[in-house]
């Protein structure tokens, strides 16, 4: 095998001779290693069903890897249908959420709102997510990240 150094200073392996199923460079007969003077053929550009190896010290994430983001969990109709049932069921006071205060997807959860745990038996029903925590806050029932303590999803008029 012959080393070439490419521009970034990277020792990158390439066999001397053709690879298996290639013909032989112009003026070489099969077996036979170009002459000094002479570089083997290479390839420019990449095809499109071939990936491209990493460079050293780079870690390989594949061109799907990189464009999907988890998704943040939400409720789903199964949820809603579960929890509305679990309050006509079982009849909870709300505690009304201040005046003028607003639960918005995306923002911190306000301070000055009274957060009551969900009750056991319905927090059962619902799926449980690494890194997220369920509360009742007001009459609407919010999904919160722990981590950053921001709504990621709002579950309006449960009671």
């Amino acid at each position: 095998m012959a080393f070439f150094v490419a521009a970034t200073g990277v020792a990158l392996a390439q066999p001397a001779g053709p690879q298996q199923g290639q013909q032989p460079s112009h003026g070489q007969t099969q077996g036979q290693q170009p002459s000094h003077g002479q570089q083997q053929e290479q390839p420019r550009g990449g095809s499109q069903g071939q990936q491209q190896k990493p460079q050293q010290g780079q870690p390989h994430i594949s061109q799907q890897n990189r464009s999907a983001k988890a998704a943040p969990p939400e409720f789903r109709a199964q949820d809603s249908q579960a929890v509305r049932t679990y309050f006509r069921q079982n009849m909870q006071t709300p505690v009304p959420l201040p005046r003028g205060t607003k639960l918005i997807v995306g923002q911190k959860r306000p301070l000055r709102v009274e957060y009551r745990d969900v009750p056991p038996p319905l927090l059962k029903r619902l799926p449980a997510y690494d890194g997220y925590s369920y509360y009742l806050a007001g009459n609407d029932l919010i999904l919160v990240a722990i981590a950053t303590g921001v709504i990621v999803d709002i579950l309006t008029s449960v009671h």
